[in-house]
């Protein structure tokens, strides 16, 4: 497939918001889950798979939408989501950093 091929891919829309990803909960209730939803559809989870982003919006109430890239644009719309979930962790490191400065300075 040539990078510039057109590639369908679909996103899941909830209001104005938008499906990007599961969030990794362990819960004592077995049919419980989580998800992240975005307000800017750059970030959003690009499914490859229709029946995957159907199986998502039936689950919360969303709607499928188709959308075209090429290869690379769909690449680079990976990239952002793929980077954007994994912030959580830099974020949280970030903050913890932050706290433990500020405890060690204000002794």
């Amino acid at each position: 497939m040539d990078q510039n091929d057109d590639y369908q891919y679909w996103v899941v829309q909830l209001g104005q918001l938008y499906y990007a990803g599961g969030l990794g909960r362990t819960s004592q209730i077995e049919d419980s889950f989580s998800y992240e939803f975005v307000s800017n559809e750059s970030l959003a989870f690009p499914f490859i798979l229709d029946v995957a982003a159907t199986h998502i919006a039936e689950s919360c109430g969303g709607t499928v939408l188709s959308r075209h890239a090429t290869l690379r644009e769909y690449s680079v719309l990976s990239d952002q989501n793929s980077n954007y979930i994994k912030s959580e962790k830099e974020f949280h490191a970030e903050q913890l950093h932050e706290i433990i400065k500020t405890l060690t300075t204000t002794k």
